[in-house]
């Protein structure tokens, strides 16, 4: 018989490995998607100490490291505040235009949505 013509032979062992290599990747997936919750906090907790860490380096040198953090994260918190309430007119005024939009493009997706069955 030709080199090219022998069948391979699978062993039961093969099988029984390529079985666990399945059933642990899949069990890893499962795993990752019961977590992806605290993965996604986790990651988030994470950029947010490196946004953090360019304001709390410059400023530990005549602070200290905590009392940096806390001047840091008041800072911070001030110019989204001041951010609000700065653009909270405007956005309370687009909020309204679009509670009032709402139903009428429920109405027109309905009635696109009857004519399209």
């Amino acid at each position: 018989m030709q080199p090219d013509q022998r069948a391979r032979r699978i062993s039961y062992g093969f099988v029984a490995r390529a079985t666990m290599v399945v059933m642990g990747v899949w069990a890893l997936a499962f795993a990752l998607w019961l977590a992806r919750d605290l993965i996604f906090i986790a990651f988030l907790a994470i950029l947010f100490a490196i946004f953090l860490s360019l304001f709390v380096d410059p400023l530990s040198r005549w602070l200290p490291r905590t009392l940096a953090a806390i001047l840091s994260l008041a800072l911070l918190a001030l110019v989204v505040g001041g951010f609000f309430y700065l653009y909270w007119p405007v956005l309370q005024a687009q909020f309204a235009m679009i509670q009032a939009e709402v139903p009428r493009l429920v109405r027109d997706l309905a009635a696109w949505a009857e004519a399209q069955l």
